[in-house]
């Protein structure tokens, strides 16, 4: 992606392929959401709530940060960790695009743009701001448990 390591690529239909690579990344995990076990949920429900009482404007930030650093970009990174890989262990040449889809997606999940030392990756701008709407759309979705699964749990006291 880094033009000035790019030595014969096509730096465009590399953006172009990760952007579209990562837009699939992220349908599955959106399409994941009637996967998602309610007890799941409702622990984040609570880490939102939580954070947002001390940092209100992390509403998203805290349930996605959350699930794409703890979650899935562990397992787009190392598939062969989660049963992912078809065929054993990716090699260098296969985890760097990985590598590359992790990126994109914590960034989103983060709102975080691409800048400074990585300018190269400002295309991806792009992608957050038409991405984010719909994720956090789906990042309220994770969160959501009616209070009659709810009552199943028992309430979080003394989080201090």
């Amino acid at each position: 992606m880094d033009p000035s390591k790019a030595k014969d690529e096509d730096v465009a239909a590399n953006m172009t392929n990760l952007l579209d690579t990562s837009e699939l990344f992220l349908q599955t995990i959106m399409d994941s959401l009637p996967s998602c076990p309610p007890a799941f949920r409702y622990m984040a429900r609570i880490l939102r709530n939580e954070v947002c009482s001390k940092f209100p404007d992390a509403r998203y930030s805290s349930v996605g940060g959350f699930l794409f650093l703890r979650f899935f970009c562990p397992a787009i990174l190392a598939p062969e960790s989660c049963g992912l890989a078809l065929s054993g262990t990716p090699d260098a040449k296969a985890r760097r695009p990985l590598i590359l889809i992790a990126k994109v997606l914590q960034n989103l999940a983060n709102n975080v743009r691409f800048g400074g030392k990585e300018a190269f990756m400002a295309p991806v701008n792009e992608f957050i701001d038409l991405h984010l709407p719909r994720l956090n759309d789906f990042f309220d979705a994770v969160v959501y448990v009616d209070e009659e699964t709810a009552s199943e749990y028992p309430p979080l006291t003394n989080l201090d």
